[in-house]
């Protein structure tokens, strides 16, 4: 469906239409803060089961504390906190595994979990 508004990067899109909710910080100081930020963004979609991932731009610690795989977002379990990886460290050193986990999430949500290389 197309957006109701928009402007430059920004879209409002019908609830019906998100695939996914992913939340992007620049920094994630309080891991339990944005795990609870998450959970507040996942109910904002219908239930059922969309995705939710939080994207912490720089971190001192690898945040993404599951099995990396090409599928991982089905494998996951629906309990459990929301998902969350980071893309570069402290020392702006790019994150391998949370950049692949962050493209996956992104294939998988728009199906295209045949096409991912293994």
């Amino acid at each position: 469906m197309p957006a109701v508004f928009e402007s430059g990067d920004f879209a409002l899109v019908p609830l019906c239409s998100a695939r996914a909710i992913i939340e992007v910080k620049r920094n994630g100081d309080k891991r339990e803060d944005l795990i609870r930020q998450l959970e507040e963004r996942g109910k904002l979609l219908p239930a059922c089961g969309h995705p939710v991932l939080g994207v912490v731009i720089t971190h001192s610690e690898p945040l993404f504390n599951r099995e990396c795989t090409p599928n991982w977002l089905a494998e996951s379990a629906a309990s459990g906190p929301p998902p969350i990886t980071r893309l570069l460290d402290d020392k702006n050193e790019p994150d391998t595994k949370g950049i692949m986990a962050f493209i996956y999430f992104l294939a998988q949500v728009a199906g295209h979990t045949r096409t991912v290389a293994t």
